[in-house]
């Protein structure tokens, strides 16, 4: 198992080929810019660069987790089918926002939000703009402007051919990401916040624009940058973050709040995005096992 580690960190870091399950080109854009500014040197391939043009395997898991790995998985056996043999690093996603108002909704379903409220076809994905719509409806019918809530990001990856004492395709005992355990895992990061009704910024994707890093009203760009990039283990930077959420009144009594919010991830550059996203935090994890 070391060697196996050691000969595949060590193939990572001479232009090794990355397939990401994914055609999403803002999702290619960010993990390919991440991944760039990082030791690991790698091309970012998508389906569409190995021909692959239908991929829509049934996201039943009940986590970001699980779903990762159901996508992860079914692109292994489906560069298997179809032959090919070089080895390459398959990454699946699987993100979404998770609002404290809503229990935790759209959660796993962040995609279809707009298709499980209205009980329709689930084994398809909504367009961004009807899930916008369906989470402000969701929220006004709570009685409530915003909420606290989170985004987050769960990767899995699988080793692909990396050498002939392994299978083609590895499975995985585990959704863990263990240094001890390198065939395939599961990394995942978190990016903590605001979503509100106030749709704000022509940036990103999904719910990006409804989704804010202002904690109060006179708080600058960077400064929330620097707040919502601090770590659970530095308790002073994370009871700041705790103190400034539970202080904010969310009821439609104080929807003037709205007014004061003007950093939505929507409005940041790919730049500062990747400073705080949660793909961002979940790539890292997975750049510190691949060093």
């Amino acid at each position: 198992m070391r060697e196996f580690v050691q000969q595949t960190t060590k193939n990572l870091r001479k232009n090794m080929q990355i397939i990401l399950a994914t055609n999403n080109k803002h999702k290619l854009q960010e993990v390919a810019e991440i991944l760039a500014n990082s030791a690991i040197n790698a091309e970012v391939l998508s389906l569409k660069d190995m021909q692959i043009s239908e991929f829509n395997p049934a996201e039943n898991g009940a986590t970001f987790e699980e779903n990762a790995m159901i996508k992860a998985r079914a692109l292994c056996d489906l560069l298997n089918q179809k032959g090919i043999s070089k080895p390459l690093l398959i990454l699946a996603d699987d993100s979404g926002l998770c609002v404290d108002a809503l229990n935790g909704a759209p959660g796993a379903h962040s995609a279809r939000f707009a298709r499980v409220i209205n009980n329709d076809n689930l084994e398809a994905n909504s367009s961004d703009f009807d899930n916008r719509v369906a989470l402000i409806n969701a929220l006004k019918n709570a009685a409530v402007w915003g909420s606290r809530a989170y985004f987050k990001c769960s990767i899995a990856y699988i080793f692909y051919n990396f050498s002939q004492d392994f299978s083609p395709c590895i499975e995985s005992r585990h959704l863990e990401s263990k240094q001890d355990s390198m065939q395939s895992g599961v990394v995942s990061g978190i990016c903590e916040g605001i979503v509100a009704i106030k749709e704000l910024g022509n940036e990103g994707f999904g719910y990006d624009n409804m989704f804010y890093i202002d904690f109060n009203q006179n708080a600058t760009k960077s400064n929330n940058i620097d707040s919502i990039n601090a770590t659970k283990s530095n308790n002073l930077d994370s009871k700041i973050i705790e103190s400034k959420l539970e202080n904010i009144d969310f009821s439609l009594k104080n929807i003037k709040f709205l007014e004061s919010l003007n950093h939505s991830l929507a409005t940041l550059s790919m730049q500062e995005k990747n400073k705080i996203s949660h793909r961002a935090k979940a790539l890292k994890q997975l750049i510190q096992i691949l060093q």
